[in-house]
């Protein structure tokens, strides 16, 4: 069975040396992509050249990303977005864009008509330069309804996303429910790729359910590193699970395996 979701390997690098070493990693477990999260990676070596080098280092496509937890940037979005347009001129595949870029604001989506504006503008530069963009939120402190997941996601998909992803708390089982119906309304009507993935108590079972339902992408990691504060499930387990359970709810869903650049 073919599963619409790709397992991307979601590592934090300190260096190229790193990012390179942590590429093949996830390149040896099996990975479809790679996720270079950049927020211990040092603003100098944010460059064309050094992203060129990473993104060639294993036949994978490689996702960008940073948020305001930055250790060297923290809430300056203009240069975050400046560092991952230089991944995505350097041959990234996709470029994550936040959806309160420009204007922090609750559940990590700006309603700003000036924000969406520049949003829109900063996701025409991310295709100017070759890659494609997945529009972000993270909201890791309540739940949200199935209804609220999909208007959430339908906004994202109004600025321009080529993807779009979104991940909620997920406390108690019945939250968990609410991802599951949201996840299947997803599958039957969403007109794009979709991540929706859990956070919390639920969020991890959440994530083995979601390949079942669609979802574009599911994060995971090589190894727990105490330098990462990861929770994800490791590659090989979550393949483990895909492989096992090989089932898929009814619709198309979306792979994003059709949106990346073309490799030998």
């Amino acid at each position: 069975m073919k599963y619409a979701t790709s397992i991307y390997h979601l590592c934090r690098p300190v260096d190229e040396g790193h990012a390179i070493a942590l590429a093949r990693a996830g390149y040896n477990d099996g990975a479809d992509g790679t996720c270079f999260e950049l927020a211990g990676f040092p603003p100098e070596l944010r460059t064309v050249d050094v992203f060129r080098r990473i993104v060639a280092a294993v036949p994978l496509p490689s996702m960008f990303c940073t948020y305001r937890n930055d250790e060297f940037l923290g809430d300056d979005d203009a240069a975050r977005m400046e560092g991952l347009l230089k991944a995505a001129e350097a041959g990234a595949d996709f470029i994550d864009v936040m959806a309160d870029l420009y204007d922090p604001s609750p559940d990590q989506i700006s309603r700003s008509p000036d924000a969406v504006a520049r949003q829109r503008a900063a996701i025409e530069e991310v295709h100017r330069r070759g890659a494609k963009a997945i529009v972000s939120s993270h909201i890791p402190d309540h739940p949200l309804s199935s209804d609220q997941v999909v208007a959430h996601l339908e906004s994202e998909a109004e600025r321009g996303a080529d993807v779009c992803k979104l991940v909620s708390a997920m406390p108690s089982a019945a939250d968990f429910t609410a991802g599951v119906e949201a996840l299947a309304r997803l599958r039957s009507s969403f007109d794009r790729p979709y991540v929706f993935l859990g956070s919390g108590t639920f969020g991890r079972l959440f994530r083995f359910t979601g390949p079942s339902f669609g979802c574009g992408v599911e994060f995971a990691v090589h190894d727990f590193d105490p330098s990462a504060t990861y929770d994800q499930p490791t590659i090989r387990a979550l393949r483990q699970s895909m492989d096992s359970v090989l089932w898929q709810a009814p619709g198309a869903g979306f792979s994003l395996a059709g949106l990346a650049r073309p490799r030998m």
